[in-house]
């Protein structure tokens, strides 16, 4: 909840914050590195969460995942559609990527509802479907991907959607 002494309070970024904090606690797998808004060290831009690995060779990749509020509000998912899936397929963000994800934190209403309205963005040959592979899991209905083709001779980028139900959690 907003406390009542802040003037600016930016939810997004406090959710961000918080789930980043959850990760590094997780013990991994893998060796990577998690950076919360980080800046991409040629194009200066921001993005909410990096994952830094190494492929081998000492070459270094980085994974974007961009992180947005959501409810079903066009001014929501034309945000999570502008500012975020856009900017993947543009290039600004995960350029030399082929894959990059997208974090929606709902605050309102249902999955189903939110994916539409954000297909509605989208031209109509791509839309975000559920993750076929993923369909005996419970949290089937929070994953989603999209593929999309990108500017610039860029090729095509796949971008995995998570939704995390923060109904509860936000009010």
């Amino acid at each position: 909840t907003k406390p009542a002494s802040k003037k600016k309070w930016d939810l997004e970024n406090i959710l961000t914050e918080d789930l980043m904090e959850a990760a590094v606690r997780i013990p991994k797998e893998f060796n990577y590195d998690l950076d919360a808004e980080s800046k991409d060290p040629i194009k200066k831009n921001r993005i909410d969460i990096t994952i830094i690995y190494t492929v081998g060779l000492g070459f270094g990749r980085r994974l974007g995942i961009e992180c947005k509020r959501l409810k079903n509000d066009s001014e929501l998912c034309r945000e999570y559609y502008k500012n975020g899936i856009k900017r993947f397929i543009s290039g600004y963000y995960s350029e030399a990527m082929p894959l990059a994800g997208m974090i929606g934190y709902i605050q309102e209403d249902n999955v189903f509802k939110i994916i539409s309205a954000i297909n509605h963005y989208l031209d109509q040959h791509i839309t975000i479907q559920l993750l076929a592979e993923e369909k005996t899991d419970d949290n089937l209905e929070y994953l989603y991907s999209s593929l999309h083709d990108r500017n610039k001779d860029l090729g095509r980028i796949k971008l995995y959607h998570m939704m995390l139900d923060y109904i509860n959690l936000i009010k």
